[in-house]
C-alpha cells in the first residue's frame, strides 16, 4: 500500500468509526477511505466488498471532477500552494500552505520557513524529516553568510538565495516527505507572520541605529 498518513492515527478508531468514514465517502478524502479500508481488512472486518467500496469512490471522485467548473481550475492554477489540495474534511491534518512557507521565507529569512515546516511534518508524523529540515534552516544561511564574508560579497544576492531557500523547502521538503498531491486542512499563518515581523522590526531598528 502506497504511504498513507493516516495509517498511524486511525488505528485508535473503532470498528465503527472507520465503516462510517467508507460509508460516508463524499465527506473524506481518498486517503482517510483508503486507510479505513485497509486497517478494517486487516482486522478481518471488510473483505468481499472491499472492490465494491473502492469501485464506488472512484465513480464519486471522477463524477466531482466532472462538475468542477472552468472558473474553479483557473483559480487552483493560479494558487502557488497548491489549493486544490486544501480540503474540509476533519480527519485531515492542518498545515500550513506552500504559499506560506515560500512567503514567510521571502519575507522573514530560511529560518522563519523552517519553523513552519517542521509544524507540518509533526502534524504528519514525519519525526526524522523535522531533523532534516532543521538542519538545513540552521545551515544554509550560515553556510550563505559565511560565503558572502569570505569573498567580500556585497551585493543584493541575498534575495536570490532567500527565494531559492523557499523552492527548497515548499519543492524539495515538501514533496519529498508530506507529498506534492497531499490533502490538508489550511492553518492560518497570521501568528508566525505577526511574531517575525516583531522579531525583524527590532532588529532592523537596530542595525539603522548602528550605521548611523
Amino acid at each position: 500500500m502506497e504511504k498513507n498518513n493516516y495509517l498511524r492515527s486511525f488505528q485508535k478508531k473503532s470498528d465503527s468509526e472507520l465503516k462510517s468514514i467508507i460509508e460516508n465517502q463524499h465527506q473524506f478524502t481518498q486517503q482517510a477511505i483508503d486507510a479505513s479500508n485497509h486497517i478494517l481488512t486487516q482486522r478481518g472486518i471488510v473483505k468481499s466488498n472491499r472492490e465494491r467500496i473502492e469501485n464506488h469512490s472512484l465513480m464519486e471522485k471522477d463524477e466531482t471532477i466532472e462538475n468542477e467548473t472552468s472558473e474553479d481550475r483557473k483559480k487552483d492554477s493560479n494558487n502557488l500552494g497548491n489549493n486544490k489540495y486544501i480540503t474540509d474534511d476533519p480527519n485531515a491534518p492542518e498545515l500550513y500552505s506552500k504559499r506560506a512557507v515560500y512567503v514567510l521565507t521571502i519575507l522573514f529569512s530560511t529560518i522563519a520557513g523552517t519553523v513552519l515546516m517542521m509544524h507540518n511534518l509533526k502534524q504528519v508524523n514525519e519525526r526524522k524529516a523535522r531533523i532534516h529540515v532543521l538542519v538545513f534552516g540552521i545551515l544554509y544561511p550560515l553556510t550563505i553568510m559565511f560565503a558572502f564574508a569570505l569573498l567580500d560579497i556585497r551585493s543584493n544576492l541575498g534575495m536570490v538565495f532567500a527565494l531559492l531557500g523557499a523552492v527548497i523547502l515548499t519543492e524539495y521538503f515538501w514533496n519529498k516527505f508530506i507529498g506534492k498531491e497531499f490533502l490538508y486542512r489550511k492553518k492560518s499563518s497570521m501568528k508566525p507572520f505577526v511574531v517575525s515581523l516583531l522579531i525583524v522590526i527590532p532588529l532592523v531598528i537596530l542595525l539603522v541605529l548602528i550605521e548611523n
